[in-house]
């Protein structure tokens, strides 16, 4: 499984050139903290997802006019534009609360004749097989 490292996300031409080691280091700390998590094994519980999608959307509201502020900045988008997205983001994430419980519901996976000798479910949209 890979693992997201600070390299993907920094720029070296940045304005901040002198921030950037520190940058980093915070960075790389949350990052670890984050793929923590992951391998953890608690994303799987599906309430936690719950309250992780809704924990999204309250800083969504909470900092809309930060998140909009830094849109402009550094990437030139018009304030009118990070409020339309955000405005849009809301029914589609209530959307996937709604129906997170169906999503995450085990599926039937057919079994090829030449893999007979084996179990196969999906998980995560993507299909392992056990022999």
């Amino acid at each position: 499984m890979s693992t997201v490292t600070h390299r993907n996300f920094i720029s070296e031409k940045d304005e901040h050139k002198d921030d950037i080691p520190m940058l980093k280091v915070q960075f790389q700390e949350k990052l670890d903290k984050l793929n923590h998590t992951f391998h953890s094994k608690k994303t799987l519980d599906l309430n936690w997802r719950k309250q992780q999608v809704h924990r999204l959307l309250e800083g969504i509201s909470a900092y809309s006019n930060e998140i909009n502020q830094a849109l402009l900045k550094d990437i030139g988008r018009p304030i009118a534009e990070g409020t339309i997205t955000q405005t849009l983001i809301y029914p589609i994430m209530e959307h996937s609360l709604k129906n997170l419980e169906e999503w995450a519901k085990p599926g039937k996976v057919y079994t090829l004749k030449t893999t007979l000798i084996s179990f196969h479910f999906i998980l995560f949209h993507l299909i392992y097989i056990y022999i």
